[in-house]
């Protein structure tokens, strides 16, 4: 069959109310509702696709000093099917079972910022409900292929003196796939397990116009 003669129509309407209310003089909350709907005419798989719902996000922000502060916060995200999913390298169907995906996160840290040191803490949960993807090694259709759980934590210090900034970050992250551990191959591109990350940078400020850094990034290897 001639896919090119195909045409995939999709419509993407939200609305969303955010606010940041000063409680205090150290406390900050942030709150917000947001409300999405998803409509897609999938000529390829002869489906069509009408999804919404309501998200919610909540956030917390405490300073104990003016250089010392903790935060928490939770979010949901909804993603209803999109035309552009089935367009990548080659055509592909979407399921016509195909759900929605869900995500929520939640993390909490706390993070210190003074003239001359800076630095945070932090701890994360992500779940997606019903990820939606190629898998490899099966047809070429989107579907629902399982929940992903990723969990993290980054550690970030950094250090001014006059014009440079010199900052060192680790990140651990654990993901799986309906208990899988997560990786680019067996879940097309996804999610992948990061593991251990250190990060490096240093800045140089040289006027108000021109600035030079050095980045670098060093993954722990893997055995399998």
């Amino acid at each position: 069959s001639d896919n090119s003669a195909f045409e995939d129509k999709s419509e993407v309407r939200g609305v969303y109310i955010q606010d940041d209310m000063q409680i205090t003089d150290a406390l900050l909350l942030s709150a917000g509702l947001r409300y999405d709907d998803y409509e897609l005419d999938d000529q390829i798989g002869n489906n069509n696709f009408d999804e919404d719902d309501i998200s919610r996000n909540i956030g917390v922000n405490y300073h104990f000093t003016d250089s010392f502060s903790a935060f928490a916060s939770y979010a949901e995200v909804f993603k209803g099917p999109q035309a552009q999913d089935a367009f990548k390298i080659d055509f592909v169907a979407n399921s016509p079972d195909l759900k929605p995906e869900k995500a929520k996160n939640v993390e909490f840290g706390v993070a210190y910022d003074s003239q001359s040191w800076c630095g945070s803490a932090k701890v994360y949960r992500s779940r997606i409900e019903d990820v939606v993807a190629d898998p490899a090694g099966g047809p070429r259709l989107f579907e629902n292929i399982g929940d992903l759980k990723s969990d993290g934590v980054i550690v970030e210090l950094g250090y001014r003196w006059d014009n440079i900034l010199g900052k060192v970050s680790y990140h651990h992250n654990e993901a799986d796939v309906d208990g899988i551990e997560a990786n680019a191959y067996d879940h097309n591109g996804i999610a992948n397990t990061v593991r251990d990350t250190l990060l490096t940078q240093l800045d140089y400020q040289l006027d108000a116009q021109w600035s030079f850094g050095w980045n670098a990034q060093f993954v722990k290897g893997r055995d399998n």
